[in-house]
């Protein structure tokens, strides 16, 4: 449908590009992009994404921060298990992973400047199957989310500090898993950019509000030669 509107407007003697990106949030679709994208000369980059907010037909289309950038956290805490009967002589990473999500939730309250964007999607404690063993492990996942780029490694570099000191209190260690990094980067409109496609497009959206936490992929276009997004 999109290469079909751009053969009907006339697009002069201009290259265009369509590359489909699949699963954004896993970054699957960044392989396929990058080598195409890192071809260079390519002046701008536009993407469409579903925003189930705005009826068919309407665009939102605002500069700045449209898709949230991301930290994947994926990390467990090891101790040591034992029988629930003694706990001492056990050292339990359920402890030190509850305390790590709570000490994490203050950080970010008091650490971060309270007009960015962080959000704590903590989405899964996992540790143990048995009411009456202590486990080994203790797994925590989930994001964070941000729509400027500093922020993310700000958050990652937060995060790793407290679980790495609450687990010390425990008596445990931390091992991250390889995604437990800044993971996506956030989607940032250009100025400029906006105005075009504002200017192409009809039945564009004024809407400003909260702008959608989603991740996707196709962020990273931005940092590719010569491009602007």
């Amino acid at each position: 449908m999109a290469m079909e509107a751009l053969s009907k407007t006339g697009i002069g003697h201009r290259t265009v590009k369509l590359i489909l990106n699949s699963d954004e949030e896993n970054g699957s679709g960044w392989p396929v992009q990058q080598p195409i994208l890192e071809e260079g000369g390519i002046d701008t980059c536009f993407a469409i994404h579903v925003l189930s907010s705005l009826e068919a037909g309407r665009f939102s289309i605002q500069p700045g921060g449209r898709m949230s950038g991301m930290v994947a956290v994926d990390a467990e805490f090891v101790g040591r298990g034992g029988h629930g009967s003694r706990p001492d002589l056990s050292v339990n990473p359920v402890f030190a992973a509850a305390a790590a999500l709570s000490n994490l939730a203050v950080a970010a309250a008091n650490r971060i400047d309270p007009g960015e964007t962080l959000t704590l999607g903590i989405t899964a404690i996992q540790g143990g199957s048995a009411f009456n063993v202590i486990p080994d492990r203790a797994r925590i996942l989930g994001t964070m989310r941000y729509f400027k780029r500093e922020i993310g490694q700000i958050a990652l570099d937060m995060q790793k500090s407290v679980f790495d000191h609450t687990a010390a209190m425990y008596g445990c260690t931390v091992e991250y898993a390889p995604r437990n990094r800044v993971y996506l980067e956030p989607v940032v409109n250009d100025p400029d950019c906006v105005r075009m496609a504002r200017a192409s497009l009809p039945g564009e959206s004024g809407c400003s509000g909260c702008p959608p936490h989603g991740g996707q992929a196709g962020a990273a276009a931005a940092h590719c030669p010569d491009s602007s997004g």
